[in-house]
């Protein structure tokens, strides 16, 4: 009856496979329960989509910054959050914890599996509460102007929509989505793409909330998404394992480093770090794979420049690119030998799939004659050339974008891909958003000025006009202070003044170009008292590097961490006796954690020697045969006293303390899904995390973000400019306005 699955749900009942473990079965009921609640229709789950552990941040690499492509996948997305919520209540499992009830008394009580129980915790926990705001009222009204009216009933395509700031891009292509369910188009023959996961979550929230019976039937996806599950679908076709996975640069450069003898490296080698180039490498190789240029055409190019050269230095340029180009193509050889794929294999591979194979590109086509796509301007030439084989003639094919807002340079995007709109797709017409919602005259004026001098050649001036029906105010203002010091003050002391004129932090973004700046920013909204959202470097946090610490103390032997650890006020002993520890330690050869026991025969007094005892009794508790993750929950839970300290806080401080280790939980997470990572748990695994972390901290700022969901918190935000796109606040401050700087 079960057909493979491990429960159905359908018609008011829902059947399960009664030889499960009993927490197994609880949560398998939950989940359908979930799908009663939510969905529509039958459904069948198998294992894979019973997953207990779903209240895990994406991270921006691996596999999980790819994202769910179909309606399934979203289905079942719902279905386990909906379980997680049910069977573990985090405002009482939140109550529960912090009036002292232990981590062991909650894994018996609820009845689901330890990740559950441990997951359920960390999400009621690391969600901070204390500085939310009310909601707003959500406006049903749903109404477009003349152009967006326009623009969304258009009867056929190809059409771009040239939509500029504050003119209702997503409204319009919500409006395009209702009238074609309206045309009667069934949902299922739409598909709706975008560039960011950020994106098409903003399009599926929209959606819901203007076609809420249909939105399930929708596939709402984002360009790599709908590729990965092009490769799953017809991996024999493209030569990939049924169960690859895919890759992020960081571990792409692992896989050079454990290859360094293979690779044929002369210029970009270096003796002292030969993995000091990889990035670079790497970064090259994407960019290649942006432009569908496979190693032989990279290698082709070399030549060509070579043959071209009249000078030493063109020569060098083209024996770099030929050992660019040769790295290339062993670094394809040691994807195919461990059955991954890189995130720019994945567009490159899928348009490879429908330019080989007609027969299935006709069958998308035939299973989605209406495609829509967002952020059109953010789409690099592979995903354009992907695009032109999915919309075919281009007749149900509908495109909005900025012609002048292209961020993802880094991928190969480019304003220009929007000029060569009508070229690819011959008879396509372009239409205008030109009216701005979003701004009073002046603002328009002023960035309309600033897009006629930044404008690509092949693109008109911009004609954007304000939507302004009162009489604005002076709007823009601008303040000179003598050094960044005195600019954030000014910056926190008119923060405060709104306030106290009515307007609420949550209303106020602080915009800047580097994380440097933002720290002096944070460090005066801090000292004057002012709660404000911003993460920062992620690892450079004390809360973080104290976790990190207990790590290594844990698991790297020579307990140099125990300087940091003993300064927690959980663990806290004077520094001249953790000094005193450790040289006893190396003098009897003795290694961490077990070392701590030797507290007493150190001549550590009688509190210092308590205090490493309980230390060595925590860690004991937590075992080894745990996975990084789990060493992390068990510590930050079972002992609890980091945790209950910042939550019974309550500021915004406190908050962002929690919402560090809330991503510091999730980078663990991630970690232990890596395809290349080696062992899984215990002690060695925990010591290749650190070494990942290591990794991280050196060359990645990109974790360094809040997690979905933190718009109710009434605090300041601090955002860089890159982070702020899509985003919209009342009252905007602009830092360190230099000439040729920002």
């Amino acid at each position: 009856m079960l057909c493979g699955a491990k429960g159905i749900c359908d018609e008011g009942y829902v059947a399960y496979d009664h030889s499960l473990a009993p927490a197994r079965i609880t949560w398998v009921l939950a989940h359908e329960l979930g799908h009663v609640v939510l969905h529509a229709g039958r459904c069948q789950c198998v294992d894979p989509e019973l997953v207990d552990d779903p209240i895990v941040d994406p991270l921006p690499y691996g596999i999980k910054a790819v994202g769910e492509y179909n309606p399934r996948q979203r289905r079942e997305l719902e279905a386990n959050a909906f379980a997680a919520a049910y069977l573990l209540p985090p405002n009482e499992v939140r109550h529960r914890f912090l009036s002292g009830v232990t981590m062991n008394a909650l894994l018996d009580e609820y009845g689901v599996s330890t990740t559950a129980t441990l997951h359920g915790i960390a999400d009621a926990l690391l969600r901070p509460h204390a500085l939310a705001a009310p909601q707003l009222a959500h406006d049903g009204a749903f109404s477009l102007d003349s152009d967006q009216d326009a623009a969304a009933a258009i009867a056929r395509g190809p059409v771009l929509v040239d939509a500029g700031p504050g003119t209702g891009k997503t409204r319009t292509l919500v409006g395009r989505v209702r009238h074609l369910l309206a045309d009667g188009v069934p949902a299922e023959q739409i598909l709706a793409i975008s560039f960011s996961n950020r994106a098409a979550n903003e399009m599926r929230e929209r959606l819901s909330c203007a076609a809420t019976s249909e939105v399930h039937a929708l596939t709402i996806c984002t360009i790599h998404a709908l590729c990965l599950e092009l490769l799953r679908r017809y991996h024999p076709l493209v030569d990939l394992p049924a169960n690859f996975t895919v890759i992020d640069e960081i571990d792409a450069e692992v896989l050079l480093e454990r290859n360094v003898a293979r690779l044929p490296l002369e210029h970009y080698f270096n003796v002292a770090d030969p993995g000091f180039h990889f990035k670079a490498l790497i970064k090259a190789i994407s960019s290649a794979k942006d432009e569908l240029a496979s190693p032989r055409r990279y290698a082709e190019l070399a030549e060509q420049q070579r043959l071209l050269a009249t000078d030493d230095a063109a020569m060098l340029r083209a024996e770099r690119w030929a050992e660019v180009a040769n790295v290339y193509a062993i670094y394809e050889e040691l994807l195919r030998e461990h059955g991954v794929i890189d995130f720019g294999g994945l567009v490159m591979r899928a348009e490879e799939l429908l330019h080989n194979h007609p027969p299935i590109t006709a069958a998308l086509r035939a299973q989605w004659p209406h495609i829509l796509v967002d952020e059109y301007q953010d789409m690099n030439r592979a995903s354009g050339r992907l695009l032109q084989h999915l919309a075919g003639d281009g007749c149900g094919l509908w495109v909005v974008g900025d012609l002048r807002q292209a961020i993802y340079r880094f991928r190969g995007a480019s304003p220009a891909n929007i000029a060569k709109f009508a070229s690819d797709f011959p008879g396509g017409r372009t239409l205008n958003l030109g009216i701005n919602y979003r701004s009073d005259p002046q603002l328009v004026a002023l960035f309309t000025a600033a897009g006629s001098a930044m404008s690509h050649s092949d693109l008109p001036a911009p004609t954007w006009q304000s939507y302004w029906p009162r009489e604005p105010p002076p709007r823009i203002w601008e303040a000179v202070a003598e050094d960044d010091q005195a600019e954030a003050a000014g910056i926190a002391a008119e923060i405060m003044r709104r306030r106290t004129a009515g307007r609420s932090l949550r209303d106020q973004a602080v915009l800047v170009r580097t994380h440097a700046q933002a720290q002096v920013i944070v460090a005066a909204l801090e000292a004057a008292d002012v709660p404000a959202l911003y993460l920062g470097n992620l690892f450079g946090r004390e809360e973080v590097r104290d976790l990190l610490a207990v790590m290594s103390l844990a698991a790297e032997g020579d307990g140099t961490a125990l300087l940091r650890v003993g300064a927690m006020p959980e663990h806290a002993m004077p520094r001249a006796e953790r000094v005193q520890l450790i040289r006893f330690a190396r003098d009897q050869g003795a290694h961490f954690p077990d070392a701590l026991a030797l507290a007493a025969p150190a001549g550590l007094g009688v509190s210092a020697v308590e205090t490493a005892r309980n230390l060595l009794s925590v860690i004991k508790s937590i075992g080894w045969q745990v996975t990084p993750w789990q060493f992390l929950a068990r510590y930050l839970f079972g002992n609890g006293g980091l945790v209950r300290r910042l939550a019974m806080r309550g500021d915004a401080q406190a908050a962002q303390q929690l919402l560090a280790i809330r991503q510091l939980l999730a980078i663990a997470q991630a970690f232990a899904e890596r395809p290349l990572g080696g062992d899984r748990e215990g002690e060695r695994a925990i010591k290749s995390f650190l070494s990942h972390i290591r990794r991280l901290a050196a060359t990645e700022d990109r974790v360094a973000r809040l997690p979905a969901g933190m718009d109710d918190f009434d605090a300041v935000r601090v955002l860089t400019i890159h982070a702020a796109k899509g985003l919209e606040f009342p009252v905007v401050y602009l830092t360190n306005l230099a000439e040729r700087r920002f």
